[in-house]
């Protein structure tokens, strides 16, 4: 038998440290519930470095294992060439290092993958791009699709009579899981990844709990290329500012925040956490922390938005759910007379599909920032500029160390463009 710890994400601020276990072909993967600095680990001589401030204890625990797998593999024989070893001999053996590991291991048994899945959903905090681990929650938006991935989850299983346990969680499931979104649920493919990377998530939370070692989910593959979107033109978006809607207060609420998304670029989940305290209104810009990028932006208080925030001069204003938005958005398009049919395409199973819609039925929150990348890139603003606005994270050292935007250039740079409006 071979045992060798190792650390899982090298390049990670912090990662977990695993067990290999290798014998007669076989080799099992564990997670050893320590945590730690990549750096902290000496991997030649399988120790854990004094610069860790939990050294003594952390070694102590990695030594237990070792004793324990090592008495546990000698007490079943398993060197013996001449006793012959089956399935059951290496399930039991699994099942009794994860015992050992996870001491409540034989309570988490009695929970199920569905069970496990809302453990997920109701505990799980977000991380740094760097991998550190964080307290902060996901956005309700991205809980309410771990949770509608759960019930999609359980209503495959039972419409196609397919268990899901994570030992089942494998290429066979994910192509027939992806074929059940997209033939019984109508989803496309950039929506079906966005289920694979839920499912990903969760499986990979759940691999760093002990609760499996199933790492087949890592070759799912996921379709990230969008398919298209719209945009409103000029007179449209002059449209929707314009229409009175006093005898209709909540879609007249519903206007003012799409023409407030537009105006600043704001994913709508970052949107709703605008507070009074952002807005800067001696250097005209507001100023935000994009929760998706983690980046600081600075958004220039345009002609268009000044002129919408005369109408909140408290700068507090009513929001409802992102499902409601995109709800009410289509009603208010309708009223304001986009039916236009728009023909969009998109890729269901890799196979490209043309979808013909009136406009206003296309109307949701993305738009309002597609709205604001089309106009602003019309009115004759930089790419790089447009970026740095919407906080796209840097994806080239040039954009690291060269293609700075001060507020200077910014504010005067939009809101000239947007005088055009």
């Amino acid at each position: 038998m071979r045992l060798t710890f190792y650390v899982d994400r090298p390049d990670s601020q912090a990662s977990v440290l695993m067990l290999n276990i290798a014998f007669r072909g076989q080799r099992l993967r564990f997670g050893t519930g320590i945590s730690i600095v990549p750096a902290w680990w000496n991997h030649d001589k399988q120790q854990i470095r004094t610069s860790d401030p939990l050294q003594n204890a952390n070694q102590k625990r990695l030594d237990a294992i070792t004793t324990y797998v090592t008495e546990l593999y000698n007490g079943l024989n398993f060197g013996s060439r001449s006793k012959a070893l089956s399935e059951d001999d290496v399930e039991s053996f699994r099942t009794k290092v994860l015992d050992y590991l996870s001491p409540d291991f034989e309570s988490k048994q009695k929970k199920g993958f569905y069970d496990f899945y809302q453990d997920f959903i109701d505990t799980y905090t977000l991380r740094t791009r760097n991998g550190l681990i964080t307290t902060k929650r996901p956005s309700d938006s991205t809980i309410a699709h771990h949770q509608s991935v759960l019930t999609g989850l359980e209503s495959y299983a039972t419409n196609t009579r397919r268990p899901i346990s994570f030992s089942t969680i494998d290429e066979t499931f994910y192509q027939g899981f992806c074929e059940y979104l997209a033939n019984e649920r109508g989803l496309f493919d950039n929506s079906i990844s966005n289920y694979i990377k839920s499912l990903k998530t969760f499986m990979k939370w759940s691999q760093e709990k002990g609760l499996h070692q199933n790492l087949q989910y890592l070759r799912f593959h996921r379709n990230k290329k969008d398919g298209e979107t719209i945009a409103l033109t000029e007179s449209e978006l002059r449209t929707l500012r314009d229409m009175d809607f006093n005898d209709n207060l909540r879609i007249d609420l519903t206007r003012d925040r799409h023409l407030l998304q537009t105006f600043t670029a704001l994913r709508y989940d970052d949107l709703i956490k605008l507070r009074p305290h952002h807005f800067d209104e001696s250097a005209g810009v507001i100023r935000f922390s994009t929760q998706k990028t983690e980046q600081d932006v600075v958004i220039p208080i345009i002609p268009p938005l000044k002129a919408l925030l005369a109408k909140y001069p408290s700068r507090t204003f009513e929001w409802v759910s992102n499902v409601k938005q995109n709800l009410y958005l289509k009603e208010l398009g309708q009223l304001a007379g986009l039916n236009a049919k728009v023909t969009i395409r998109r890729s269901r199973l890799g196979e490209r599909v043309e979808i013909e819609r009136p406009k206003h039925e296309l109307l949701t929150t993305h738009v309002a920032r597609r709205t604001y990348v089309t106009l602003s890139a019309t009115y004759g603003v930089q790419d790089a500029a447009i970026g740095a606005v919407l906080g796209h994270a840097p994806v080239s050292i040039q954009d690291i160390h060269y293609k700075k935007f001060e507020e200077a250039t910014l504010v005067p740079m939009f809101c000239t463009a947007w005088e055009k409006f």
